[in-house]
């Protein structure tokens, strides 16, 4: 359990720093929603067999339907407008945290060298901006939401119930909340390694595919067309695998959500039939009461999404999560003097892994407004000064200002045109 809560430690907390007024909203709409279904319900159950029972007897005459009927009509609607008041809250929220995640990540790729490390392995950057980002919302749309609304259901007809019989309420709790609780738990504990294998499996399958898109010519010069495709393969027969035992897991929850639901209705069947019998309670309370119970199992059968999805938002809370905790040691780079565009004084830069530098002892002072031309061969280090001046790297001794300054190239990421007309997306003036 500490282990979960530290996986899952730092996504919770950008959640609810994020938006907590919206993610509380929701959780409570989708309980209002809940207890508005069981109350609409049970009241229908009543309200039917106490009309019918009275069109038989002689209080028929002053049995009031009016009342129960605007109750009735006033449920409905309210659960009408919780349930669409809480996909708008949860789904707005939810949205606008995955946004906020979404630039966090990018904000911690802009780091020295960071984008440079990414180049290399495009593809599980892009893995973790969209897939990974996106098994996030189970967490609160499946997971959390769910959870608190099978309680919130659990409690009221617990209440609900024991009000006829405390055994009686109570044990239907007790069976809610065991078979609720417990089905989804034990699916989650099985569906968590097969969920992990499929998102690595669709992960690999994304990048070997890629790879073999991309890098045909290469592969082809080396004789590894016929190796790429049997990657390929390999990771398609491993993710299939995984997605099978899924679903003879997804087939089985269904199956034991239906046998507890069996067991509880014909439990609470006998039990309002031995209190009717005993004169405990009328026969539309023990209509009220069946209902209840048979509303009350609905909820937990939301949980059954999101324990199957679980170990996928752990996969995904262990690669993003550190990301989201980790605090940058590096130095915040001195601003230049007035007037001046960058200086570099006695400023030497070795990449990682080569025994020179790639820049020695440069010395360099550029005022505002002043335009300079850098020439040389290639692997002169023209483009080591220029991501030192875009702050992409540290300089390995000397010191370094510069104004804000920018990296751009030639070669765009974003759309296929021309470096001006990506720029103007940002500002088209």
């Amino acid at each position: 359990m500490r282990k979960l809560i530290r996986i899952l430690a730092p996504i919770l907390k950008l959640f609810f720093s994020e938006n907590p007024r919206g993610l509380l909203a929701g959780a409570l709409l989708s309980a209002a929603t809940v207890i508005a279904g069981l109350a609409l319900l049970g009241l229908s159950g009543w309200f039917i067999t106490a009309a019918s029972i009275a069109g038989l007897s002689a209080t028929a005459v002053a049995f009031d339907v009016f009342a129960p009927a605007a109750a009735i009509r006033l449920l409905a609607i309210s659960r009408t407008a919780a349930r669409y008041g809480e996909r708008m809250t949860t789904h707005d929220a939810t949205l606008g945290i995955l946004a906020a995640l979404r630039e966090t990540l990018f904000r911690g790729w802009a780091a020295p060298d960071a984008a440079r490390n990414l180049l290399r392995r495009p593809s599980k950057a892009l893995f973790r901006l969209t897939a990974d980002i996106d098994a996030l919302d189970s967490l609160y749309l499946r997971i959390l939401v769910p959870i608190g609304a099978a309680i919130g259901a659990a409690v009221v007809a617990v209440v609900t119930l024991g009000i006829m019989h405390p055994a009686f309420g109570l044990t239907v709790g007790a069976v809610l909340l065991g078979s609720g609780i417990w089905v989804p738990i034990v699916a989650g504990g099985l569906a968590s390694k097969p969920a992990r294998r499929r998102a690595y499996g669709i992960e690999a399958l994304r990048s070997r595919a890629i790879d073999l898109t991309a890098g045909q010519t290469d592969l082809m010069m080396a004789s590894r067309i016929k190796a790429q495709c049997a990657s390929v393969l390999a990771a398609d027969r491993y993710t299939a695998r995984a997605d099978r035992h899924l679903n003879r897991i997804e087939t089985g929850v269904p199956l034991s959500f239906g046998l507890g639901t069996a067991i509880l209705l014909a439990g609470s069947l006998l039990a309002v039939a031995a209190l009717a019998e005993v004169k405990a309670i009328p026969a539309p309370v023990a209509a009220l009461g069946l209902l209840i119970a048979f509303a009350a199992v609905e909820p937990f059968t939301a949980l059954r999404r999101g324990a199957l999805e679980f170990g996928r938002v752990l996969v995904a809370a262990k690669r993003i999560g550190p990301r989201l905790t980790e605090e940058t040691l590096r130095q915040i780079r001195s601003a230049p003097e007035a007037g001046i565009a960058l200086g570099l004084q006695e400023v030497s830069v070795r990449h990682d892994g080569c025994a020179a530098d790639a820049l020695h002892a440069i010395s360099l002072e550029l005022r505002l407004g002043e335009a300079l031309a850098v020439i040389g061969p290639s692997g002169a280090g023209k483009s080591t000064l220029l991501s030192l001046l875009a702050d992409e790297i540290e300089p390995r001794v000397g010191t370094a200002a510069c104004v804000d300054a920018t990296l751009l190239t030639q070669k765009t990421e974003l759309f296929q045109d021309t470096l001006e007309g990506n720029l103007r997306l940002a500002k088209p003036e």
